[in-house]
């Protein structure tokens, strides 16, 4: 079926400009604009023509009839593109290079159109099989139709890019979701579209600051989606209330506290304004590619930064040799998510007993934001004499609250400071210090 969607006389049109005298810098320029490769021709002797032409390019040799034939014949593939003669009938039917944009075009709109049958025909070929899974052939679907959509010319070329950026850093409206602290966010900036993970031993508060976040984003009118992968939904529900109400929700499950108490009252204000603010929370078993379609349907609602809590509970098929590689995999497919759907994903994950990321040092290669969260007093008790040949020092918080630092190990825009919070384990609340 897709033999028939290619264009012949695009391709030689393509291939034609390229050879017209001194033409070969500026029509080589325009395929990359247009994301032409040597995939994008159907024949086979045009693909291997262009790909012959392209390392030309970038050896910084001239392209010209007689060089590209003794290219091609040093490479043993002149036979394979027709010989001298098919190089020469190419100019004899190009004379002009005026033509090219059209050509590239038309070719590279054919090359889609193939893609395109590919993915439809591999999404068919997986409904068909005995153990086929709907949402995961759904999530495959959708998440090529994505990919495929987001390979269009008309994206923004690489200086327009680069314009873009200075342009929205001047308006102040670069980044498009703020961190749940202003500090934070003065100091790290908005994120657009990176992976970031916050990696923290048990019970240092990850969670409610994950949650804080969520309620944060929602408040600013930022539409945010919540995969809670650990606590099922009546369980994270108390975080929410506990932060919102400024309650004790603990207090609120013993059968001392009477119905007539204050915190109640309170519990019922605060979950009105939990109501209002519409969060998308869903809990269960979620395999990474159930997580992929759940996160491109959100993405379709409107959706401008996904949670992920955490990755420890991402579902396993049972395929991975180690429990390092099944998380460099889901790591990975994270990002390929990221990529595709271009909102910033923020997961928690467990961290090493060295405080490094879990699993391997090669899986902080594929995160673009990387922070280590520990409450500091535990590290004190922990080695008294390591700690105090460190340098740090508990700072004074109020009764109730713990000090907690956030150290930033990675950030790919290059700040990495040391971020200090307070945190009221009885309100599951942060507050900046």
């Amino acid at each position: 079926m897709t033999k028939s969607i290619h264009s012949e006389e695009a391709e030689r049109g393509v291939l034609g400009s390229i050879m017209c005298p001194g033409e070969a810098d500026k029509i080589l320029s325009l395929c990359s604009d247009y994301s032409v490769t040597e995939q994008s021709f159907y024949v086979p002797s045009h693909r291997y023509l262009f790909q012959i032409i392209w390392n030309m390019k970038t050896k910084g040799k001239p392209i010209d009839l007689l060089t590209v034939g003794e290219e091609a014949k040093a490479s043993g593939s002149l036979d394979a593109i027709g010989g001298y003669q098919f190089i020469e009938t190419l100019i004899d039917s190009t004379p002009t290079a005026a033509h090219a944009e059209y050509y590239l075009g038309f070719v590279q709109n054919k090359e889609q159109l193939r893609d395109t049958v590919d993915v439809a025909q591999k999404a068919i070929d997986s409904a068909y099989k005995p153990d086929a899974d709907s949402l995961e052939v759904m999530s495959m679907l959708q998440a090529n139709a994505l990919s495929l959509a987001q390979n269009d010319p008309s994206d923004l070329c690489f200086n327009d890019v680069g314009m873009d950026f200075i342009e929205k850093c001047e308006a102040g409206v670069a980044g498009t979701v703020p961190h749940f602290l202003d500090a934070w966010t003065s100091l790290l900036g908005k994120l657009s579209n990176e992976l970031m993970i916050l990696h923290a031993p048990r019970s240092t508060g990850k969670t409610a600051w994950i949650v804080q976040w969520h309620r944060a984003a929602a408040k600013a009118g930022i539409k945010p989606a919540f995969l809670s992968l650990e606590s099922p939904k009546a369980t994270i529900y108390q975080r929410y209330l506990a932060q919102e109400g400024q309650i004790n929700t603990l207090d609120m499950r013993r059968k001392d506290l009477p119905a007539s108490s204050p915190t109640f009252q309170k519990a019922r204000q605060a979950h009105a304004r939990i109501k209002d603010m519409k969060l998308e929370i869903k809990d269960g078993t979620y395999t990474i590619q159930r997580i992929r379609s759940y996160a491109t349907m959100q993405k379709k609602l409107g959706a401008k930064i996904l949670f992920i809590d955490n990755l420890l509970c991402i579902s396993d098929d049972g395929s991975f040799d180690s429990r390092t590689a099944m998380y460099m995999h889901f790591l990975q497919e994270l990002r390929e998510i990221r990529n595709e759907l271009q909102i910033p994903i923020v997961a928690l994950a467990h961290p090493r007993d060295d405080g490094r990321l879990a699993w391997s040092t090669d899986a902080e290669n594929l995160v673009d934001i990387l922070i280590y969260m520990y409450d500091v007093e535990n590290l004190r008790n922990k080695d008294p004499e390591k700690f105090e040949k460190s340098g740090m020092y508990i700072r004074p918080t109020a009764e109730g609250e713990r000090h907690v630092c956030c150290k930033v190990q990675k950030n790919r825009d290059g700040e990495t400071p040391q971020l200090h919070l307070a945190f009221w384990p009885e309100f599951q609340t942060f507050r900046a210090m």
